[in-house]
Formats: C-alpha cells, structure tokens, sequence
C-alpha cells in the first residue's frame, strides 16, 4: 500500500500494520512516505516474528513530512494477530485511525471479531 499510494493524491491518512518490504520495494515506499503530508498512523506489534522494531523506525522517519505521525505498540501480538483480541484490537486500530472522532487508541473492547 505505501509503495503504490502515490498515484492517488485523494489519501488523507494511511495505516501501516505488519510493515515489511523487500529490497526492491523500498524506493517507491521511501518516495512515496516522503511526499506524504497527512496523518500516518503505525501499528506495531511487540512479538512480530516478521517485522522487527527498527523496521517501524525507518517507515517513520520516511514520512517525516506527515503533519501528524502516530504510533502504538501492541503487547502480546504477533505477525498473525493471533489471538480474538487482537483481531479486536486491530478491527478498532482501523476504525480510530480513519475516524475524525475517535481517538487512534487500543481497544479490545470497542473492536469487532473478526473470527473465531
């Protein structure tokens, strides 16, 4: 998603979940994260196997011109959101990050379930 955005000039806010890339897709991403001038949201999960804490770092300082860059760290979540509370979480992630009304937070309770 944030190697492709770029043609669409319409986005306003983006979130980054399960963040990884490959070495040829980091230009485009890099490109793209440093025109971006909205609001960036960042979900990041403490137990990702895949993706590791600094990788979230680096997308950050990619958009470092976003008028507003936010991140959370979610405990006890992995790369599959294994788990029915953090599909909960992630469900809510979603709705706040887009949301002009709602604070971008982690709520178990206000999410929905995804699957069992």
């Amino acid at each position: 998603m944030s190697a492709i955005s770029s043609s669409y000039t319409q986005i306003k806010k983006i979130l980054l979940i399960a963040l990884g890339y490959k070495k040829v897709w980091i230009d485009p991403i890099k490109e793209w994260l440093s025109e971006f001038e909205w609001e960036c949201y960042v979900a990041i999960w403490a137990n990702d196997e895949t993706v590791w804490l600094e990788t979230w770092d680096y997308f950050a300082y990619m958009a470092n011109r976003a008028k507003l860059i936010e991140s959370i760290l979610i405990e006890n979540c992995d790369h599959q959101f294994r788990w029915s509370k953090n599909w909960k979480i992630l469900s809510h992630l979603a709705i706040s990050a887009f949301s002009d009304d709602i604070p971008f937070e982690i709520s178990e309770k206000k999410g929905i379930k995804l699957y069992d």
